[in-house]
């Protein structure tokens, strides 16, 4: 499947996009999810403080003790009051943080170790666990009449942390307090990571855009330059298909052209007789068609008459004879750029043009004919080049024809 250079360009910028696209949404996944666990850092941090208030609320409420029907009375009220609170507080606390926790994306949770992640998740359920261990043991240590609650079981309950909520808490805590630093040594790390993969994306890049397409620009007009400064028949080496490939190509072709048409120029220079320069025009038509044979006609009055010929098979009892039929005028002739006819048209054309050119079919024997008018200074002629070939002239070929046309009538005129 051949690419051409916005197909490659188009390609390969998609493709790096795409890369950069991965790696910065990675990136911001992680930034994403090391954010949400620091804020559910934060939320484990206030219920260890709440942990650590009721703890040091029950060891003060332990230091007061015994207690006399009144203060047991003040004590319901505040302190049991209290205690209600902050323990329903940390029930919700405890139910949030751990589904916060088993909701976390999984994505980067890859850059961690799976070790600690094991690790936190086991934390988490003894913590649940334990949270309702907790609410059986209480209330059956506080009693069955809340207007009479056992304040002193209950307290002991507290302090003895006898269901392990607390420990199980302050581990979850130091756990995910672990998680979080590793996710944000992950984090950092990847972004740096990600930094250098763009960069090294971009690198490439670069290098392939400066390969594919700059260097090979530089090369194309390097050469134009030697080119320009006489070097002729320059080429330049490039297989690709692509635009440039193309532009290599036709640069090639220009190239080995001039240095044809110098040559030719050259060799027409210093023909001694006008016969050799038409021979030299022969053997360069060759070189971009096949002609079988060139003659040279030059007006005659109201005619034109063959005055040269350089043919495979030389017919010499053409020259000096009137090849113009006789509704042909030479202004018609010459008002075009070029006539072409093959023998499988002769037949339909009935332009005047036509009629000359049908007339050399017959005369020439020749299946295709293009016949090129010629003109210097005041002097004008025909050249005419036949081909024996049923396969006829291409525009390529003929254009080409006609841009030597100059030469080919500074050399015969």
């Amino acid at each position: 499947m051949k690419f051409g250079l916005n197909q490659k360009l188009m390609t390969v910028g998609t493709l790096a996009l795409l890369i950069m696209a991965a790696i910065l949404w990675f990136s911001n996944r992680g930034i994403t999810q090391l954010s949400t666990d620091i804020t559910l850092s934060k939320e484990m941090s206030n219920m260890q403080q709440l942990v650590n208030l009721m703890q040091e609320q029950s060891t003060q409420y332990k230091q007061n003790a015994p207690r006399d029907y009144e203060s047991y009375n003040r004590d319901l009220k505040v302190f049991f009051t209290q205690l209600q609170d902050n323990l329903s507080t940390l029930k919700t606390q405890v139910e949030s943080v751990a589904h916060q926790f088993y909701n976390r994306s999984s994505t980067t949770d890859l850059l961690l170790d799976g070790m600690l992640i094991e690790k936190n998740s086991q934390s988490f359920i003894a913590m649940e666990q334990a949270s309702e261990i907790f609410d059986r043991g209480f209330r059956e240590q506080i009693g069955d009449n809340p207007d009479e609650p056992r304040l002193e079981w209950g307290n002991d309950y507290i302090l003895n942390d006898t269901s392990g909520l607390f420990s199980s808490i302050s581990s979850a805590h130091l756990n995910f307090e672990a998680l979080v630093e590793a996710q944000r040594k992950a984090t950092v790390k990847f972004n740096w990571l990600a930094i250098g993969l763009i960069g090294l994306v971009m690198l490439l890049l670069f290098f392939w855009f400066n390969q594919t397409i700059v260097k090979r620009v530089i090369r194309v007009a390097k050469a134009c330059r030697e080119v320009a400064l006489g070097n002729y028949g320059l080429r330049i080496n490039d297989n690709s298909q692509d635009e440039l490939g193309q532009l290599v190509e036709d640069f090639n072709h220009l190239s080995g052209r001039s240095k044809s048409i110098l040559n030719l120029l050259n060799q027409l220079h210093i023909a001694p007789s006008k016969q050799q320069a038409l021979e030299v025009i022969r053997q360069e038509s060759r070189a971009i068609v096949n002609v079988s044979g060139v003659y040279l006609l030059l007006p005659n009055k109201e005619s034109f008459a063959c005055s040269l010929i350089a043919s495979d098979q030389p017919q010499e009892e053409l020259v000096g004879k009137s090849l113009l039929s006789n509704d042909t005028t030479i202004e018609n002739i010459l008002s075009k750029e070029y006539v072409l006819l093959s023998d499988l048209l002769s037949h339909t054309v009935s332009n005047k043009q036509a009629h000359f050119s049908k007339y050399l079919l017959n005369q020439t024997h020749a299946h295709s004919v293009l016949s090129l008018p010629i003109k210097s200074h005041n002097k004008s002629g025909v050249i005419v080049f036949t081909r024996n070939s049923k396969q006829g002239f291409q525009e390529t070929q003929i254009q080409s024809l006609v841009s030597l046309s100059p030469l080919f009538a500074k050399a015969l005129l």
